[in-house]
């Protein structure tokens, strides 16, 4: 902080808090000023973002000021292990400088030296800890300054205003955006401080910018819901699919209801989720997603479908079995569903079933699983199907005579 005044990190004995000590000699007129002029400011103004004083000793050769310590990381090392600073966080620093110093000014006092040197970073908000720069508004003298924020009319032997601290304000913001051309050019005369007018004007722009930027980010944002809603359903789904899992999505879905009645009721968007349903091989979504599809629409995709129905319980199951058999077609997964279910048909889906199995009999794979299940039925006492004996399978054989045993 002062040039030649000591700084000390110490421990309160009774309660072991780290505070900082500052002490200045008597001899020196100027740093005994200066530590009046911090102590003036940290006792007037009531802010989170300045140390608090702890306690302040006056000993006849010396002063001693006793300051809560900031824990945190000078802003110029911040900048320097953060290169790509965040707009966010630019603009954050902005404005709690800004904010800093027209709580200054309330108590008549001016910063004079903004510079990052004098700033620490403390979870990502600034916090000010040098105020031995510090006038009062009005004072014809500046006692200190960077080179960041002289300027000539500092010479000069007239009162100090606020244009002092809005000219440094502005040199902060050119280090913050230290690439910005728009400001350099359009707002020269500003750096220059020609006259108040022109550094309230650089004010106003850093804030209209602020606005445009805000306003570019809601046009994005319009842009992108209307976009989004022009998506189809499964283009909005594959996206989601890019960042989750099928079962998180449609668990989601289903309970904020997200899906509209329509997709279970168009075919494409319909077996897309059948199909996506299975991925998450999770029974309630996959009763779920089979009881809102229509019957006809299932029907169209029977293999899909009676995957699902695997995670059903056999009573509902029961339900469509006429309609998993109407069009004369069978499959292996149709059998398999029956066996595994232990699902009991009656003499008429038996007839059905034994007026179909002429066409399969080539496929031994499918005549096996079939006769296993005419097996399960003999066992239960339920009706009888019709089961060829020349199906040429040592396998199928074994079972065949298996099941002329059994009555």
């Amino acid at each position: 902080m002062h040039v030649h005044g000591n700084v000390d990190l110490v421990q309160d004995q009774v309660t072991g808090t780290i505070c900082i000590s500052k002490t200045v000699s008597r001899k020196n007129p100027i740093l005994v000023h200066q530590m009046h002029t911090e102590i003036d400011c940290l006792s007037s103004l009531s802010m989170t973002c300045i140390p608090q004083i702890m306690d302040c000793i006056e000993y006849e050769d010396s002063i001693v000021l006793i300051e809560s310590y900031l824990d945190g990381i000078r802003l110029d090392q911040w900048i320097k292990e953060h290169p790509f600073l965040k707009f966010l966080y630019r603009r954050r620093f902005a404005k709690e400088v800004y904010a800093f110093l027209e709580e200054l000014h309330q108590i008549r006092y001016l910063y004079v030296d903004v510079k990052s040197t004098n700033m620490i970073v403390i979870q990502h908000h600034l916090y000010f800890f040098d105020f031995g720069s510090c006038i009062p508004i009005g004072s014809t003298q500046v006692i200190s300054a960077s080179t960041c924020n002289y300027h000539a009319d500092m010479q000069k032997k007239e009162a100090k205003g606020i244009e002092v601290d809005r000219f440094a304000w502005v040199s902060f913001i050119k280090f913050l955006y230290p690439h910005a051309w728009y400001i350099k050019l359009r707002f020269k005369k500003a750096f220059q401080l020609k006259d108040k007018k022109h550094t309230n004007l650089y004010v106003h722009f850093v804030r209209m910018q602020h606005c445009i930027r805000i306003f570019y980010v809601t046009l994005c944002c319009i842009g992108y819901l209307i976009w989004s809603s022009q998506l189809s359903f499964q283009q909005k789904y594959e996206r989601e699919l890019m960042h989750r899992s099928d079962k998180e999505i449609l668990y989601e879905w289903i309970q904020e209801d997200t899906i509209a009645e329509q997709t279970y009721h168009t075919d494409p968007d319909a077996y897309f989720l059948m199909q996506h349903a299975l991925q998450t091989e999770d029974t309630d979504t996959i009763r779920f997603i089979e009881n809102q599809v229509p019957t006809k629409i299932k029907k169209k995709h029977k293999k899909t479908w009676i995957d699902m129905l695997a995670y059903c319980d056999a009573s509902y199951i029961q339900n469509y079995l006429d309609q998993l058999m109407s069009d004369q077609r069978l499959s292996i997964s149709y059998i398999q569903l029956l066996l595994d279910k232990e699902i009991i048909i009656n003499e008429k889906q038996a007839d059905m079933l034994s007026n179909c199995v002429h066409d399969y009999q080539e496929d031994t794979t499918f005549m096996y699983v079939y006769i296993e299940y005419a097996l399960f039925l003999k066992s239960q006492k339920g009706p009888t199907l019709y089961v060829p004996s020349d199906v040429q399978s040592e396998r199928y054989q074994e079972l065949y005579t298996l099941w002329r045993k059994v009555k």
